[in-house]
């Protein structure tokens, strides 16, 4: 999944990664959740909505 990053630090909890200090965890784990969110649905409903109101408040 990510180069130079072993497996078991994949899998701690942020918790986890964060009382271990952790650096190379932790931004492995910020890096997949960025990842996840800008694949999810959850973002395109947001460009969606905002690329709608751009629209709307632009002046004519």
């Amino acid at each position: 999944m990510f180069q130079g990053i072993e497996e078991k630090q994949v899998d701690l909890s942020l918790r986890e990664l964060i009382a271990q200090k952790d650096l190379k965890g932790i931004e492995a784990h910020l890096r997949e959740g960025i990842s996840q969110y800008l694949d999810s649905d959850t973002f395109k409903n947001y460009l969606d909505f905002a690329c709608r109101v751009s629209t709307v408040f632009l002046p004519k």
